[in-house]
């Protein structure tokens, strides 16, 4: 049984019941943001996050996870704040450094590709590769070549 008990909406994060045990979730949600907590730490994130109670019951992880995130959404939506658009995100690309580039790419085809997403590794290294400044960095262009016509 998985509850999501307490949610930070700003923040994107929740406080989860999984069977027995408790579990900060924040994002992006991999297992190594997910903490186990003990009941008195969660009432010190509950002060420290401004954790609201919720008891919405999920059938899995990935369905709590997808409550978070809409959670997250609808708050932001409320400040005002609309979710970036994929022109948006696109063009965010160009303040990224070499480095991230090259561990975006490496992640699309180390975790992405092998997972079957392949349509979005190719998306993510088109979007890499139309940018100035990797049309000059060899390294990254052939990364992301690789992954287009893979």
């Amino acid at each position: 049984m998985v509850i999501v008990e307490m949610i930070a909406p700003n923040d994107a994060w929740g406080i989860v019941r999984i069977d027995d045990k408790l579990y900060v979730f924040r994002p992006p949600y991999r297992d190594e943001q997910r903490l186990e907590i003990s009941p008195e730490d969660t009432m010190k994130a509950v002060c420290d996050h401004a954790f609201v109670p919720i008891n919405h019951m999920c059938e899995d992880t990935d369905a709590a996870i997808v409550f978070l995130k809409e959670k997250y959404v609808e708050a932001m939506e409320a400040r005002g704040i609309r979710e970036p658009t994929d022109e948006d995100l696109r063009d965010a690309w160009r303040f990224a450094s070499d480095e991230i580039l090259l561990r975006c790419l490496e992640r699309a085809e180390q975790e992405w590709i092998p997972a079957g997403k392949e349509e979005a590794a190719k998306r993510l290294a088109r979007d890499i590769i139309g940018l100035e400044k990797v049309k000059e960095d060899s390294e990254i262009y052939r990364k992301a070549a690789k992954i287009i016509y893979y």
